[in-house]
């Protein structure tokens, strides 16, 4: 079957009906892996500030230990996904951070909690791994604008998820809020386990619901270690450039979500303002998640990139320079919030894809992954600290500018692929 003949083809219907099902519960994860150990902090760390006296640094300590545990330990995810595939990793995430969110709301001691917490922070990060390996296993040509749907539920969640657990609080109380939300989770990963199919090529079908393989490497992973071992993929710059970068935007996003309260509150903006500012940019996320996909699809990986990095700099310079008396310069913030927070997650996998093929996906990004959660690891931490020993945000965000402006001219330069799939790929 010819190449123009392949593209023309229409999905196979099976395809279709087991994609779709698998698609919407990447989606639900991707709210959960956004909500639990990030924007719900927003929540939880106000709670138990008021209620116990705990320092902020002290409640998201557990959280930044959890990242930095996971570090090596994202081999080790890496390498059960390419061997057994998403479906039973991430069902078995989702009921475990079920459990912590129950532990979360019962909470009166802080070593419990930060067990919980630091639970959440790990299986939050398989989660993620899970939602990549689905999304990188069933599509190819579709891949950016699938990752820009699933992705949608990120700002999605940034719009309810806070808002919702501050009105569970102040109406249910904390505990039953926190229950029920452990319950919602629970369904989920019920759900999970009953829908998963690890690879299209299970049921008979193959990438994107062709009727045959895109390229010979689509139908067998058999040769990928081989081709890239571990010397070899961190011989290559690329697999650098993708680590500093992307490493430093995730750095920033895990700096400025969880905080962003706490920071409209410093700039003299009330808890109401904060969180219509916070659901706007979770609103115009929604689009704009699926919008940078598109990019990607149409007009390069590495183009939608560089984008995207010039909207962290402009997000960076906004909180910086906003406040209650220049509420134009925080709105400006608010549109490059959403598009971090909607481009971000999409993207990241998308550049590891791209520039490796989708079959090398896993086995690449396990390693790559492994040194690149070093960088947002401490993000939590450096926040907290900065705050708790200036009383502002400033400084933080002064240093996040230059992150950024490095970022995205290291972005710019991430040109050559490997991939297989694309016809001006390198040799390997």
């Amino acid at each position: 079957m010819s190449e123009i003949s392949i593209k023309k083809s229409k999905a196979d219907p099976k395809f279709i009906k087991h994609a779709v099902m698998i698609v919407i519960a990447c989606f639900f994860s991707q709210y959960m892996l956004s909500c639990l150990p990030s924007d719900s902090v927003n929540v939880f760390q106000n709670y138990f500030h008021a209620t116990y006296g705990w320092s902020l640094t002290s409640i998201t300590a557990p959280i930044t230990i959890a990242a930095l545990v996971s570090i090596p330990l994202t081999f080790v995810v890496g390498t059960v996904l390419l061997k057994w595939g998403p479906r039973i990793p991430m069902a078995a995430s989702l009921i475990i951070l079920a459990i912590c969110q129950v532990i979360v709301g019962f909470s009166s001691s802080l070593a419990v909690l930060s067990i919980a917490l630091f639970l959440t922070k790990f299986f939050a990060l398989v989660l993620q791994l899970c939602t990549y390996s689905y999304t990188v296993r069933w599509f190819s040509s579709w891949r950016g604008r699938i990752l820009g749907i699933i992705t949608i539920a990120s700002p999605i969640n940034s719009a309810t998820s806070v808002a919702l657990l501050t009105k569970g609080t102040q109406y249910l109380g904390f505990s039953t809020t926190y229950t029920i939300l452990g319950i919602v989770v629970l369904a989920l990963g019920i759900y999970a386990a009953l829908v998963g199919v690890n690879n299209p090529e299970q049921l008979g079908l193959y990438a994107d619901g062709k009727p045959e393989p895109i390229s010979s490497e689509d139908s067998d992973f058999s040769e990928v270690k081989a081709k890239w071992t571990t010397k070899k993929i961190f011989a290559t710059k690329e697999t650098w450039m993708l680590i500093i970068s992307f490493g430093m935007l995730a750095f920033m996003i895990n700096g400025i979500m969880p905080n962003f309260i706490l920071r409209m509150a410093s700039v003299g903006v009330d808890i109401n303002t904060s969180l219509i500012l916070l659901s706007a940019a979770a609103l115009l996320g929604i689009p704009i998640s699926y919008l940078f996909g598109w990019l990607d699809d149409k007009f390069g990986t590495s183009n939608a990139s560089t984008v995207l990095g010039i909207t962290f700099l402009i997000t960076m310079i906004c909180l910086l320079l906003g406040s209650a008396d220049n509420m134009l310069v925080l709105f400006i913030g608010v549109v490059g919030i959403a598009s971090i927070i909607g481009g971000t997650p999409n993207l990241a996998p998308s550049n590891t894809a791209w520039v490796f093929g989708r079959k090398a996906f896993e086995h690449v990004n396990r390693q790559t992954m492994t040194i690149m959660n070093i960088i947002p690891a401490f993000a939590l931490t450096f926040m907290s600290m900065i705050f708790d020993h200036t009383g502002s945000f400033n400084l933080a965000y002064k240093i996040m500018i230059g992150m950024a402006i490095i970022a995205t001219v290291i972005i710019f330069f991430i040109k050559t692929t490997y991939d297989p799939e694309n016809p001006k790929a390198a040799k390997i």
